[in-house]
């Protein structure tokens, strides 16, 4: 009886993992002879039934780059155990016998951009499964700043990266995160720092100017090694962490047409 439903729970959901940890005790666990509580024995039937496994990871950014195989993961916390873990990931994937999709989400939590993760090391360990690459697969990952993209350590299309094996989808990061203060007992909200700029983005909203409209000439503005960040913020006589939304009020939707029409015309 509980053999059925565990099979029928399996074959019509989806498993997600969201930390490091339940990923190494699941890989660990995957057809463990000393799995010898029945409980244990139900977890190890539903592995091996998997269909769907959806992995959504928010790291620090020391622990994404000790992932990486030529890192030196001594040097943080649990770093080598973590690596050891990733690099086992291709061969767990083999043992769900019905698995057929998987999805990777990956991002660090701190505001600072998605800029130097190597992601040709990182996925290297995927890319290079032959079983990985007969199954559906799909990576998303946070929007790469512009002006940093290198086709030599990111996932793109450019044609002097390697092609992945599977799709990679980028998203935008949260505008807004959110940062412990050990000191103070507390916590701060600040912004994200990368594309598309969320300086830009609220100033696109008060303006009533389409936000996909402000990161098509961001992007374009990028292209040609012009900060529109910077050229928005000449409007102004002060800091952009410092701005206060009182002061968009001196910013016309004239102000900033000649703007994007600079970056046009640059």
């Amino acid at each position: 009886m509980h053999m059925d439903i565990i099979d029928i729970l399996v074959e019509t959901s989806a498993f997600y993992i969201t930390d490091l940890d339940t990923l190494a005790y699941l890989i660990e666990s995957a057809g463990s002879s000393s799995l010898e509580w029945p409980e244990w024995r139900y977890l190890d039937l539903a592995l091996m039934n998997l269909r769907k496994l959806h992995i959504v990871l928010r790291l620090p950014p020391a622990i994404i780059r000790s992932l990486e195989p030529d890192s030196d993961a001594s040097i943080v916390i649990d770093g080598c155990r973590h690596q050891k873990t990733w690099q086992k990931l291709p061969s767990f994937l083999t043992y769900p016998k019905h698995l057929r999709y998987l999805e990777i989400v990956l991002d660090h939590d701190d505001p600072t951009p998605w800029l130097f993760v190597n992601e040709q090391a990182l996925f290297s360990p995927l890319i290079s499964s032959t079983h990985v690459s007969q199954m559906d697969v799909l990576i998303t990952l946070p929007d790469i700043h512009p002006r940093y993209e290198d086709p030599k350590i990111h996932l793109t299309n450019d044609q002097d990266s390697p092609a992945a094996p599977f799709p990679v989808q980028r998203r935008h990061r949260p505008s807004y995160m959110g940062l412990s203060k050990p000191r103070i007992r507390g916590c701060c909200v600040t912004r994200s720092r990368g594309f598309p700029s969320p300086f830009l983005a609220d100033l696109a909203e008060l303006q009533e100017t389409e936000r996909e409209e402000m990161e098509r000439v961001e992007l374009e503005a990028w292209k040609k090694g012009i900060d529109l960040e910077a050229q928005m913020n000449s409007l102004f006589d002060y800091e952009v962490e410092d701005r206060g939304c009182v002061i968009y009020g001196g910013v016309t939707n004239e102000d900033l047409q000649a703007v994007f029409e600079r970056v046009r015309n640059a």
